[in-house]
């Protein structure tokens, strides 16, 4: 028993331990933010309006991965091995490679959005409006530069900083919904302007004090060319996966809007969002997991990586299921706290959605070190099948029941699919 305990507090107080600690506060207060800024936007938009937001919101987000352009995996993935072998100029043209990606890209996909706006505004906001349209886009970019500015947190290992950042940027979203919970165009005006002027401050503040941009001259042929061709070749394919990613969670809300009606796509969207609430417990890790593997790998040390993989595979699953089974018992009760009591007619669609998050706390906990473990974009792949899987099941589905369960069982192969793929990139690093 001494032992065993002096072998956890060993853990506990190890750099991962104290990484793994750090976010997974974050998480918590994150979610416990989302909680809080659901219920206000529950109660101030009603039913109708409620789902009008949830297709904003998930649209967004689609925009802003496509925008990201992979950086938020590749960044971390290459910066953290070049700053355990010590490279100090391919990691400093690493960071400045990511900024110049993302920004021509965010640029024609603002353009595309402009040209295309009659297409894409009743698509992303769900009416014709716009101004609505116009700050979701701008949204969606402030979100692909918070993703960005975590991205590099979690490569140079600083997750004080990558807590602290995730943090106050939620608590922005929740000052906007307090303030301006009523109107969607003010609210989306702050979560777009605050959170570009916090990046723009952390950016000033890393340039000043951080050493690696000191010193350390970089020519644009020899470091930021080839290193912009590294990134592309890894992140591009990544980001046709990140697009796929949040159109899982973007394309049901949309179709059954179409297909049904707004009313149907906030019942929809309530068993989402409260899997989306929870999902935090267990995506924490893999944030902690991709730079972790990647520097193992770096450091020839991948077993020890792949044992603890192991370990926490155990652990997300009973963590899941115990969520389940609260969330299925006490659905009414978690609709009533963290919505209203209008939405009760989602109870038993929500019952079903919940059962999602033990197939997306596999996939969540494996994803990262998959992309860590190999350049053959397996998560894409895994993702288009699964997409592909949910248009075709969606075609064939007719009420709100149908869909969610076509819904549980893409989440349900997706993860088994990255089971299956981190097989592959496990035996091969083992071997």
């Amino acid at each position: 028993m001494n032992n065993f305990i002096k072998s956890f507090k060993e853990k506990i107080n190890s750099s991962l331990g104290k990484d793994i600690g750090l976010t997974l506060t974050s998480q918590l207060l994150i979610m416990i933010i989302a909680f809080g800024v659901n219920k206000i936007l529950s109660n101030s938009l009603g039913v109708e309006g409620y789902g009008q937001y949830s297709i904003i919101k998930r649209s967004s987000a689609v925009l802003s991965f496509v925008m990201l352009s992979g950086m938020g995996i590749a960044l971390p993935r290459y910066l953290s091995g070049y700053i355990t072998m010590n490279d100090k100029k391919r990691a400093k043209s690493t960071v400045f490679s990511s900024l110049l990606i993302i920004s021509f890209v965010s640029f024609l996909v603002i353009l595309a959005c402009y040209l295309m706006k009659d297409i894409l505004g009743v698509l992303i906001t769900g009416v014709n409006n716009n101004q609505l349209y116009f700050f979701a886009v701008l949204y969606a970019y402030s979100l692909a530069l918070c993703s960005l500015l975590y991205a590099y947190y979690r490569g140079s290992g600083k997750f004080i900083l990558f807590s602290v950042s995730q943090t106050v940027i939620q608590v922005i979203i929740l000052i906007g919904v307090i303030l301006f919970g009523k109107d969607l165009v003010l609210v989306l005006k702050l979560w777009t302007i605050a959170p570009l002027i916090y990046v723009l401050i952390s950016v000033v503040n890393e340039l000043k004090n951080n050493n690696l941009y000191k010193d350390n001259f970089l020519s644009w042929k020899t470091h930021i060319i080839p290193q912009v061709k590294t990134l592309s070749n890894y992140g591009f394919p990544r980001l046709i996966g990140d697009f796929l990613l949040f159109s899982l969670a973007a394309f049901p809300l949309i179709f059954i809007s179409r297909k049904l009606n707004v009313e149907s796509s906030a019942y929809f969207a309530v068993g989402i969002t409260i899997t989306a609430m929870v999902i935090p417990l267990f995506s924490f890790l893999g944030m902690v997991l991709l730079p972790y593997v990647s520097s193992a790998i770096a450091d020839n040390n991948f077993l020890k990586a792949d044992k603890l993989i192991g370990k926490l595979l155990i652990l997300y699953i009973v963590m899941a299921v115990l969520s389940v089974i609260i969330l299925t018992f006490g659905i009414d009760t978690f609709i009533r706290l963290f919505f209203s009591k209008e939405f009760l007619s989602s109870s038993g669609i929500s019952k079903i959605l919940v059962i999602s998050i033990l197939s997306e706390s596999i996939y969540l906990l494996l994803r990262n070190p998959i992309d860590a473990s190999s350049n053959i974009p397996y998560n894409t792949f895994n993702l288009f099948i699964s997409f592909t899987l949910m248009i075709v099941l969606f075609l064939f589905s007719h009420t709100l029941k149908q869909f969610a369960i076509s819904y549980l069982s893409v989440s349900v192969v997706k993860s088994g699919l990255s089971f299956i793929s981190w097989q592959f990139c496990r035996r091969r690093l083992l071997n």
